[in-house]
């Protein structure tokens, strides 16, 4: 239930993003993350529906992919 309310949450904010872009006012909000950590959150979103279907989701990180990035949230 919190990674969903995560993910409606990131959707809102994509839309009001979007208005401000429209309206002039947008502004960049950067943060850095701890990108394995996220994409295992968003794994964990989809692995109910995923296993109902038969489906499994493997998640793999080259060890290029850095531990942290910088976003716009």
């Amino acid at each position: 239930m919190t990674n969903s309310s995560q993910l409606l949450n990131f959707l809102v904010n994509d839309l009001l993003d979007l208005c401000r872009i429209k309206n002039g006012k947008f502004t960049k909000n950067e943060t850095k993350v701890l990108i394995r950590q996220h994409l295992e959150e968003l794994i964990d979103i989809f692995m109910m529906q995923a296993e109902e279907k038969g489906i499994q989701i493997i998640l793999e990180c080259a060890e290029s992919v850095p531990s942290e990035i910088t976003i716009d949230i």
